[in-house]
């Protein structure tokens, strides 16, 4: 396919076009957020006020306050941040960023109870998330069926509330006698809310932009899907083992096999109380920021008026 594509393909490059390579921008972002989880992730050994978790902090703050210092004085930035004024750009990514935490998350913990609690092995943890990929098509199907007839933010705020309830179902169902029918009563509704989300959310990230910066705005929406993934999994995973390791360490001596499987299932069933929440919060900022006029191109098919910045 890639030699087909190569003879096949025309090339699409503007010659006139410049090419520049922001390499300070991409180092100093990258190098701020891989400081960043890893201080998050340490903090469970550390402590969150130990100095070496708050000597990381200040580092990947200031990385990514040199990131932004750069982007401002770059003649070809990484990520021109003028565009992130526009408020349905803005509210997306963010609320796509802290769901996408909350989400992505889920899987990591769900397969560690599956295989951990439930002694599944790894193959078979794998085939029980095959109804996953079901819910999320079933999900983003009605989504674009619904958006026509209720409008983008409803169908956006049925898929958030529908994925939190998900999540609390496995929180109540997550138990050392628990089964794969518990887990499945909340994956179903999780990956059905996960499907109806994404697609609305998408379509408000990338349409009230210009058309030669569509691509540009399209890839902020990833960073935030990569960022917030990397972010919600060190933060969950950090309360998580807290909670776990505060269940062990009051038992005043050596844990037996049920009394660990017990400390772990503490720390799962905290994690989605903690995703649910995240994608309540979520839920909240799409009722309170985004507004009708950010979503009307969307829901008319009509050309938007002027975008409105953020601080409009």
């Amino acid at each position: 396919i890639a030699f087909a594509a190569t003879r096949l393909v025309p090339n699409s490059r503007v010659e006139s076009a410049r090419r520049h390579f922001d390499i300070p921008g991409a180092v100093s972002v990258t190098a701020g957020l891989v400081v960043l989880v890893y201080a998050i992730v340490q903090a469970a050994d550390w402590g969150w006020g130990s100095p070496s978790t708050l000597g990381l902090m200040a580092v990947a703050i200031a990385l990514i306050g040199a990131f932004v210092w750069i982007e401002r004085r770059s003649p070809a930035p990484l990520v021109r941040l003028g565009l992130l004024r526009l408020r349905s750009l803005a509210v997306s990514n963010g609320v796509f960023l802290i769901v996408v935490g909350g989400l992505f998350a889920m899987f990591f913990f769900a397969s560690l109870y599956l295989q951990k609690v439930l002694g599944y092995s790894p193959l078979t943890t794998g085939l029980a998330f095959l109804p996953v990929t079901a819910g999320i098509m079933i999900g983003a199907t009605a989504a674009q069926q619904m958006i026509s007839r209720v409008g983008v933010r409803p169908v956006m705020l049925t898929g958030m509330t529908v994925a939190a309830a998900g999540l609390g179902v496995l929180a109540a169902t997550t138990e050392v006698g628990g089964s794969y029918l518990g887990v499945l009563g909340g994956l179903l509704p999780m990956a059905i809310g996960m499907g109806a989300t994404f697609v609305p959310i998408t379509l408000v990230a990338t349409t009230n932009v210009d058309a030669n910066e569509a691509g540009l705005a399209s890839g902020i929406f990833n960073t935030s899907q990569q960022i917030g993934g990397a972010l919600g999994l060190a933060i969950l995973s950090t309360l998580a083992n807290d909670r776990t390791a505060s269940f062990l360490a009051g038992l005043g001596g050596a844990a037996s096999p049920a009394e660990q499987q017990q400390g772990l299932v503490e720390g799962f069933q905290l994690a989605f109380v903690v995703a649910a929440a995240m994608i309540a919060v979520g839920a909240v900022l799409i009722a309170v920021l985004l507004r009708r006029r950010d979503v009307e191109r969307i829901e008319s098919g009509d050309e938007p008026a002027e975008a409105v910045p953020v601080a409009a």
